[in-house]
């Protein structure tokens, strides 16, 4: 019993001689509320670059790999913050990491099929510096005439449903839109840019099926 409390006295001493204090309640509860904002913040991060991935995978629009850092980058960040909040304990690591991905990757895919990767992708461009160079536009892509796939700048409109375009190797074009589908914001004027969809016709022309706005700033070699 003596020991006991020579002990208990010798810790007491050791707390004042510190200037020892108890945290307050209301510290654990403002760094909890603190990990999970930031937790949501970084998930939030990763479903953008998760939204950007599908935009380049799925729409191959733009070069995805920008898109896949961002989400490994934050997803793995959402989960290490997420492993200091106080409800870690009641979940296995392995699930908490694989749910948290799978928020991200799902989300991403929400976001691509309601426009907004594409959205995202634009303002991106128009605030962030140098983030084209990040994630280019897939030019190679939409410059395949062969494969069914064409982009440009409106240089002539021809009429009788027909538009003159030059491509990113300064190629000229003559489209037929006559029985294509014209989706999005595209602005069917001299010095507008566009992707096209589409075949090789018999005259050389090239026959649209679809004609979409170019994502991005244009760059022509």
């Amino acid at each position: 019993m003596k020991k006991q409390n020579k002990v208990s006295e010798e810790t007491l001493k050791i707390i004042q001689n510190k200037k020892i204090r108890p945290i307050p309640k209301w510290e654990f509860v403002a760094k909890n509320w603190l990990l999970w904002l930031m937790m949501g913040g970084s998930l939030g991060v990763a479903m953008v670059g998760s939204s950007l991935s599908w935009f380049g995978l799925v729409g191959e629009e733009i070069e995805p790999y920008l898109g896949i850092g961002l989400m490994v980058i934050f997803a793995i960040g959402a989960y290490g913050l997420f492993e200091r909040t106080k409800k870690a304990y009641k979940f296995v690591k392995w699930q908490a990491l694989v749910v948290i991905i799978l928020i991200g990757v799902i989300s991403g895919g929400v976001l691509y099929l309601s426009g907004m990767a594409q959205k995202m992708d634009g303002e991106l461009e128009r605030s962030v510096p140098y983030y084209r160079n990040l994630a280019p536009l897939k030019m190679e892509t939409w410059s395949q005439a062969e494969e069914g796939r064409l982009s440009g700048k409106i240089t002539k409109l021809l009429g009788n449903g027909q538009i003159e375009i030059n491509d990113f190797e300064e190629k000229t074009w003559v489209i037929d839109y006559n029985q294509a589908i014209v989706r999005g914001r595209v602005e069917m004027v001299v010095g507008g840019e566009i992707k096209i969809i589409g075949k090789m016709g018999e005259n050389g022309e090239f026959v649209a099926s679809e004609i979409r706005p170019w994502v991005g700033r244009m760059e022509t070699k």
